[in-house]
């Protein structure tokens, strides 16, 4: 909110300090919807991907204390552009982390209330199927070797069908898989992912939901996320080792 280059001060032409009103509404209501978001996972049975609220569970999950450090800053960083989906339009600068903010708790309900087995669009599909389609799309852009790497299907393996490339995915021993078999949380990241590779016409198209979706989306559930800004690459920051 204060030092970057590229925060609210860029668009609205304006330097905030602490004692903002602005600023300590915007702060105290991340504070509040991160403080009750524990009980709120537990309630809703919900899987931990990041546990923020419990030093020494965090530090099982991320030994090394600058990854940590910067895990935690990529979980409270508020982006100063979002997508404000009631008036289906972008908002800027402080108003923009404020409608970020607003938004965190209807999102985290819209995705709750479908995981983990609510289905989507005219042909009733599961979420996680429109991540896998992400995958095999960026697999024949570019992306063929590092997809094959990731979830161990070649390219045109899977025929010319979706629903006969997502059968082979559980035939197959890669990264995905592993990460399927021995960590539960993961799940949820992929769900998540998909959900907003579908709803993506909300967001205004693809590159939009890696800019706006997706940040707002993993927040949520207080997962860790990075956008690069100004580009089209969705990073997502979370820890898949212990100590």
């Amino acid at each position: 909110i204060f030092d970057d280059h590229y925060g609210p001060k860029y668009f609205d032409k304006k330097s905030y300090s602490p004692t903002d009103q602005k600023v300590w509404k915007i702060i105290l209501g991340f504070h509040d919807y991160m403080n009750a978001l524990p009980d709120k996972l537990k309630r809703d049975n919900i899987p931990t991907v990041f546990p923020y609220w419990n030093s020494s569970l965090l530090k099982d999950y991320i030994a090394d204390r600058t990854n940590r450090s910067i895990a935690l800053l990529y979980l409270a960083d508020l982006p100063a552009k979002t997508f404000d989906l009631q008036r289906r339009t972008t908002v800027f600068g402080i108003r923009g982390i404020e409608k970020f903010v607003e938004q965190l708790p209807k999102e985290y309900e819209e995705i709750k209330s479908l995981y983990p087995d609510g289905k989507v669009g005219r042909w009733n599909e599961d979420p996680r199927n429109f991540y896998y389609g992400w995958l095999a799309d960026r697999q024949g852009h570019g992306l063929n070797n590092t997809v094959f790497q990731y979830i161990g299907i070649k390219e045109g393996e899977g025929g010319d069908t979706m629903d006969t490339y997502i059968k082979l995915v559980p035939e197959k021993n890669a990264i995905d898989q592993f990460l399927t078999k021995i960590w539960k949380p993961w799940d949820l990241i992929k769900f998540i992912y998909g959900y907003e590779s579908f709803k993506a016409g909300d967001w205004g198209g693809e590159w939009e939901t890696y800019r706006y979706g997706l940040p707002l989306a993993f927040k949520a559930f207080g997962i860790p996320h990075g956008a690069t800004r100004g580009t089209i690459i969705p990073g997502l920051y979370t820890t898949l080792t212990r100590t």
